[in-house]
């Protein structure tokens, strides 16, 4: 008989490999005669990373970015695959807006803020990343993805022109949210991914207007 223990994680209680190694033992202490493989598993959360490691191996390296609450510096695992001709970064955002970070004080979805995952992308690019696969899962964060794109060099500005801040919890964010520009130096070459897809602008302003109640955003786009 062969076993295959192909655990995901248990939410603030266990990792996907902790509880993968439980199981595991727990069969070997029943005196299970049979060949076992230990293959931990993700939905994108927590553990991600470190299951494609497994898997593929690669370089393994740690960032040191700011969690959800911007209150203190962790370290996220980014990892580097070379694959064919590409060289390909895996991260996780739980790793920096995980809300296994922090404090019960601290989960505050209104102010939770997902700068750090934007530092994990520009690490990865600065090192050469020719295509970026993030898992999505396990955040604390609701800011969709406004923090992200500040560490990446766009500002949010409001009608006037001036900056908004204080983001996502903003009160002026509905109201007056009118423009965002990019400022981000031009990357020696482009960058995808699988969660963002990443394309150069011909002309480095997102224009927002209002329609009714929602926000309807003019975008112009040229695609490599």
């Amino acid at each position: 008989m062969r076993i295959v223990v192909a655990m995901d994680k248990f939410k603030g209680s266990l990792t996907a490999f902790e509880a993968s190694r439980a199981v595991s033992e727990g069969l070997k202490d029943s005196q299970v005669t049979s060949d076992m493989d230990v293959l931990p598993i993700s939905d994108g959360g927590e553990g991600t990373t470190a299951a494609v490691h497994q898997a593929l191996g690669g370089e393994l390296r740690e960032v040191p970015v700011p969690n959800a609450a911007l209150s203190r510096q962790v370290a996220a695992p980014v990892l580097f695959v070379d694959r064919n001709t590409e060289r390909v970064a895996v991260m996780e955002m739980s790793a920096a807006a995980g809300l296994e970070l922090l404090r019960d004080e601290e989960r505050e979805p209104a102010r939770a803020s997902t700068k750090g995952v934007g530092e994990m992308i520009a690490f990865a690019q600065a090192e050469g990343a020719d295509r970026i696969i993030i898992g999505i899962g396990g955040s604390a964060t609701n800011d969709g993805g406004v923090g992200m794109a500040q560490a990446l060099g766009f500002s949010f500005l409001d009608a006037s022109g001036e900056p908004v801040s204080d983001l996502p919890a903003c009160r002026r964010w509905k109201r007056s949210f009118a423009r965002l520009n990019w400022f981000c130096r031009e990357s020696p070459r482009p960058v995808t991914s699988r969660t963002l897809c990443w394309a150069r602008m011909e002309r480095p302003t997102f224009m927002v207007r209002r329609k009714g109640r929602g926000l309807m955003t003019s975008q112009r786009w040229r695609r490599e």
